[in-house]
């Protein structure tokens, strides 16, 4: 299995006990919304993370095409976009480095 499938998979999971945790039957089961909620917040973290990579991943998919527009106002606001968002994304990589965890590219 590709690895976007896996991480698509764990948000998939992730969104399904988050509606759990709000179901009255669970929240009534101490010990099973204990459970729910432990595995929910193991996947918050990698789910936020997640979360982030698709939406910088989404920016720059919209700001590469303005790349190749013939007006140098456009491309300067496109190549200042990709700027933007690539130092977004290394300085989550930098703050999950500093927290012991692998960058995007070390994967």
């Amino acid at each position: 299995m590709q690895f976007i499938e896996k991480l698509d998979k764990l948000e998939a999971r992730f969104d399904e006990l988050t509606q759990q945790m709000a179901d009255p039957a669970v929240i009534g089961d101490a010990e099973g919304y204990r459970k729910i909620a432990k595995e929910q917040s193991g996947l918050a973290e990698v789910v936020g993370k997640y979360r982030e990579w698709k939406k910088l991943d989404g920016e720059l998919a919209q700001a590469r095409p303005m790349l190749q527009d013939r007006d140098p106002e456009m491309k300067a606001m496109a190549e200042e976009e990709i700027a933007r968002t690539g130092e977004r994304g290394t300085g989550s990589a930098e703050r999950g480095a500093r927290n012991g965890e692998r960058g995007r590219g070390e994967r």
